[in-house]
């Protein structure tokens, strides 16, 4: 299992929290997502390596 953290940009509302995981968690490979408020970080746990590399590419959470 693979772990990786990245930072999203300024996160202002909560809300926003539940769909960036759950979002995430339907991403083929990704077994776990837990975004972290305060940071503005999202720890996520994958099957593999690749897929650490996909979620990466596919950086696509801006806020609004």
């Amino acid at each position: 299992m693979s772990k990786a953290v990245y930072q999203l940009e300024p996160l202002t509302c909560p809300s926003c929290i539940k769909k960036i995981e759950s979002t995430l968690s339907k991403t083929a490979g990704v077994e776990s997502a837990k975004v972290m408020f305060n940071s503005s970080k999202v720890k996520t746990e994958s099957m593999n390596q690749r897929c650490a590399g996909y979620c990466n590419s596919r950086y696509w959470f801006s806020h609004g």
